[in-house]
């Protein structure tokens, strides 16, 4: 599957994904990577998506639901410590898994992470350690981006607010071209 088919695909992925947990949070968010990924005309590796349920539902739960609605869609819990999201305290649960628009179709991963209160887009990817992640996609399919992401596009510097060791050198491999900045604002 050539780049722009993928993310096609990918973006149809997303906003199937989306429409279902709108049936648990209106306010669902794709954000961070893949949007980023889009944007610079890449596909993505994964799709994180953001969300908030009161309680906590079992991966089977959420699986169960979701696989009634639409789609192929496998899950399992992970734990917020392991990778990138333990020092976000907002993340109740962390959900990997897989899915697909239908049997046979092209599988991707997804994470859906489960917030401990309401979600504000604009709020939680300011949160995010890194200026190219702040930007999302909203149920609707518009794609939004704090001033932070569009500075970095155009001066092609990171902005690192929050220092994760492992996934900055991620980041530093996958955009050699990019200055890295540790700031605390912009």
């Amino acid at each position: 599957m050539g780049k722009e088919k993928r993310i096609q695909h990918q973006k149809k992925v997303a906003l199937a994904v989306m429409k279902v947990l709108m049936y648990f949070d209106t306010r669902v968010i794709l954000a961070g990577g893949a949007p980023r990924d889009w944007y610079l005309g890449n596909p993505a590796k994964d799709l994180d998506f953001y969300f908030y349920i009161p309680e906590k539902l079992s991966s089977a739960d959420i699986s169960d639901i979701v696989s009634g609605i639409v789609g192929n869609f496998i899950l399992s819990e992970s734990e917020v410590s392991d990778g990138y999201y333990h020092n976000n305290p907002e993340i109740f649960m962390v959900y990997d898994g897989v899915f697909s628009l239908d049997i046979g179709d092209t599988m991707e991963e997804i994470q859906l992470m489960q917030m401990k209160s309401p979600i504000v887009p604009a709020s939680l990817v300011d949160d995010f350690s890194l200026s190219l992640s702040k930007i999302w996609v909203s149920s609707d399919g518009i794609t939004h981006f704090l001033p932070e992401f569009q500075d970095s596009i155009e001066n092609k510097t990171m902005y690192i607010y929050t220092n994760h060791g492992k996934y900055i050198e991620k980041m530093k491999e996958k955009f050699p071209d990019y200055r890295f900045v540790f700031t605390t604002s912009i």
